[in-house]
């Protein structure tokens, strides 16, 4: 894609963990991200500050099976990119490319760089056309004209930055959501495509109207070895945006840090037509995991 003249991060891809030391070594500057290839729900990806820490990072995926369970053979280093991440979430066909939905994301990026929340933008807005307009540019340099992308991207000072692109629909996400605010979702516009290729591309050129806004909250455990008992979901679906929750940890089960979807108690879907509101809500989800994980375990069971 840097042949294309667009911005992307210096990154190697190897199947040895020596060869990630000594290429970050030379050509990088600490902190680094290391992730497997085959990854999903940032499981192995890791922001590391140290090159004991890059070496420690790539023999852990060499040690383990991805998201999928697949085996992890490669490895790969990439520059740490700052900015404000967004996820732009594209169906393509025939090289026309339909923009579904921008989601500004946040992440607790600490350790790994782990979803905290992640809100829809209106993306009409002239602020995200240099985004949209990069993001468009990637799908063409890489030859992806067909089917759902999955592409994050990094604002940066010096223009939009990818970290990665997937060629498939986004993972996790409720569709009712971004159905709620456009009235299209990122798998009703792959099917619209394919059926009905010719009313696909003439919506294109089609800006869709915003009816609210929407987004995804990652319930987090800031503990491992407590177990979850008595955590308190009715106020969570009592809140006023509230649409949905997929709930990853079942009750009694064992809770760990959490460092990504893998290791999450849930997500929470919100819609609300007032982006206050929303504001407000999620904050209070944030609230509600404080006030749970301040009480002693043995007041937090059933007696």
């Amino acid at each position: 894609m840097s042949r294309s003249g667009l911005l992307t991060p210096k990154q190697y891809q190897s199947e040895q963990s020596d060869e990630i030391v000594e290429w970050t070594r030379a050509h990088l500057t600490l902190p680094v991200v290391v992730k497997p290839t085959r990854g999903a729900g940032v499981s192995g990806v890791k922001v590391c500050h140290t090159l004991s820490q890059v070496r420690g990072a790539a023999e852990n995926i060499l040690n383990s099976k991805s998201y999928y369970d697949e085996v992890q053979n490669e490895i790969l280093v990439q520059s740490c990119t700052q900015g404000q991440e967004y996820i732009v979430d594209i169906v393509s066909f025939d090289g026309h490319h339909k923009v579904v939905s921008v989601w500004e994301v946040d992440r607790d990026r600490r350790e790994s760089p782990r979803l905290e929340k992640m809100m829809v933008v209106d993306h009409t807005q002239h602020r995200f056309s240099a985004l949209i307009d990069y993001a468009k540019k990637v799908l063409d340099a890489v030859g992806l004209k067909f089917g759902p992308s999955h592409m994050e991207v990094m604002l940066t000072g010096d223009g939009p930055v990818i970290i990665e692109l997937n060629s498939r629909l986004h993972g996790s996400l409720d569709p009712l959501l971004t159905t709620a605010v456009t009235g299209e979702n990122h798998v009703s516009a792959t099917v619209n495509a394919f059926v009905n290729n010719a009313h696909f591309i003439d919506s294109i050129g089609k800006a869709p109207g915003f009816s609210g806004y929407c987004g995804h909250v990652l319930l987090v455990s800031p503990v491992s070895g407590r177990q979850l008992q008595n955590f308190p979901w009715d106020r969570i679906e009592s809140l006023p945006s509230f649409v949905s929750v997929k709930r990853w940890v079942k009750p009694g089960g064992q809770l760990q840090v959490t460092t990504g979807l893998q290791t999450a108690i849930g997500m929470v879907g919100l819609f609300h037509e007032n982006f206050e509101q929303l504001n407000r809500d999620w904050k209070t989800i944030r609230a509600i995991e404080n006030e749970y994980f301040m009480v002693p375990q043995a007041s937090a069971e059933p007696t």
